[in-house]
């Protein structure tokens, strides 16, 4: 039986900013993260991609980046394999992949953001410090840029790095979990530079377990768990059957058209 294809048609004839085909996953020869996955992401939208704890998320931004090679399918960034557009995408890991003792400032950090655009053989130069000093302040970091990144909570290291994806000045942002560990007001003001970025024709692919903050402001949704459960508008996605099969037994509480859904079944 053939998997269900989930695909947003592109406006225009411009190739969608991000296409994945069929693509199947995983590590070593037995672990699989991802199966017959499918969709296309349209130009110029926010859209999160969400599910439980395992689902594959991390593995299919990795796979998108070119940094995990995937066991079948294809994916496209703007048309062509990422590696062919690298100085267009930006990309925030997890804060936990970072080695917060390595001794260097946030300034110094955000500038790393620069490198695709400075390259192996020139300095930063002016409008490089413009940029960095820019992006520093737009995440409220500014009293903190010659800090040791280790001294910073939790919070301001991920406003960090979202400051470095920023000083790449991409096209499209792949985001993983940018808005864990984050107060009310940082999310919020984080929130509000998605759909700056947004407005600006940028297109934003964020992975997150805040699904309440995905059913609110984001404009499409990618609801996984190996496969592809459903794909659309927030409003289209949450529903109880589809958010039940994505997330089985977990304890959930987000907005839905029908208004709070609390989904507690066990699936065994």
């Amino acid at each position: 039986m053939t998997a269900p294809s989930y695909v947003v048609e592109a406006q225009g004839a411009l190739a969608p900013a991000v296409s994945v085909a069929g693509v199947t996953a995983g590590y070593g020869r037995r672990i699989l993260a991802l199966e017959d996955v499918t969709f296309d992401v349209p130009r110029g939208v926010l859209a999160g991609l969400v599910g439980p704890n395992g689902s594959g998320k991390s593995t299919l931004l990795r796979v998108i980046l070119g940094l995990l090679k995937s066991w079948r399918g294809d994916v496209r960034v703007f048309g062509q394999p990422a590696s062919r557009v690298r100085r267009r995408i930006g990309y925030m890991p997890q804060a936990e992949l970072v080695d917060w003792d390595f001794p260097v400032s946030v300034w110094d950090l955000v500038m790393m953001g620069r490198y695709s655009r400075v390259g192996p053989v020139r300095w930063p130069g002016e409008e490089d410090r413009r940029v960095v000093d820019q992006c520093l302040d737009h995440m409220s970091l500014v009293s903190v840029a010659h800090r040791q990144i280790g001294e910073l909570s939790g919070g301001q290291q991920r406003r960090m790095l979202f400051a470095r994806t920023l000083a790449q000045e991409p096209d499209i942002f792949f985001l993983d979990e940018p808005l864990a560990g984050l107060d009310a007001p940082s999310r919020h003001d984080i929130l509000s530079h998605f759909e700056e970025l947004r407005n600006r024709g940028k297109t934003l692919l964020v992975a997150t377990h805040d699904l309440s903050c995905v059913a609110a402001c984001f404009d499409l949704t990618l609801l996984l768990n190996r496969r592809v459960v459903a794909y659309g508008a927030p409003a289209q996605v949450f529903t109880r059957e589809q958010l039940d099969a994505a997330f089985g037994r977990h304890l959930l509480a987000i907005p839905t058209l029908e208004g709070l859904y609390v989904s507690h079944h066990e699936h065994g």
